[in-house]
């Protein structure tokens, strides 16, 4: 069965890969289609992964394990959420678009607020000047944030300008390069997987 699959998945990939330099209709189509289905997987496994949710979280709630008023209002939350969109009005003025502003938004909001210190404290640590190129990301990181703030603005234009530089230019292509190293390792475990050298995805294990 496992080398059944592995052939399937080897074939498909080499498909996949070959069709973006083919033209011919049959081909444009049979590619849409494995693009539909892998659509209908994933959102199969979304399910999946929020049946897993609950169960892991009912799991804990029946054993009153500690934490586990926590998991009942994750539970509570999952249910309310998909009843409001499975039964109720999805647009403007509706259950799910209220929980959605007035919940949702709001605690995302909360935790990206709370990153902030996070990021403060880390800084703190990453940018202590013990060398050369910690004093200029020290230095980069300090114009930037005061570049970036409505405050940075009573210090002069030219430091809203120099960290508009710093983001555009030398930051932007740091990006590019973690991109094109992101591209490259995707890229060879594609590779990997279609030669069947990765087969984690049978087994759960490599090898």
């Amino acid at each position: 069965m496992q080398i059944f699959l592995r052939v399937f998945v080897s074939a498909v990939g080499i498909f996949m890969l070959v069709q973006f330099f083919l033209l011919h209709p049959a081909v444009r189509n049979a590619a849409g289609a494995l693009n539909q289905w892998a659509n209908i997987v994933l959102a199969a496994s979304i399910f999946l992964g929020v049946l897993n949710l609950i169960r892991v979280h009912t799991s804990r709630i029946a054993a009153l394990r500690k934490g586990w008023a926590y998991s009942a209002i994750t539970v509570f939350g999952i249910c309310i959420t998909a009843g409001a969109g499975l039964f109720g009005k999805t647009g403007q003025g509706g259950l799910f678009q209220h929980l959605f502003e007035h919940v949702i938004f709001p605690l995302e909001a909360m935790t990206f607020a709370l990153l902030a210190f996070y990021i403060a404290s880390a800084s703190f640590r990453a940018f202590r000047v013990k060398s050369l190129n910690a004093t200029v990301m020290l230095t980069a990181a300090v114009i930037v944030i005061i570049g970036r703030v409505p405050l940075g603005q009573l210090f002069g234009q030219w430091i809203v300008d120099l960290a508009r530089f710093l983001l555009e230019y030398p930051n932007a292509g740091a990006k590019r390069a973690m991109t094109i190293g992101v591209g490259l390792g995707a890229a060879a475990m594609s590779i990997k997987v279609i030669l069947g050298i990765e087969r984690t995805y049978l087994t759960g294990r490599g090898g």
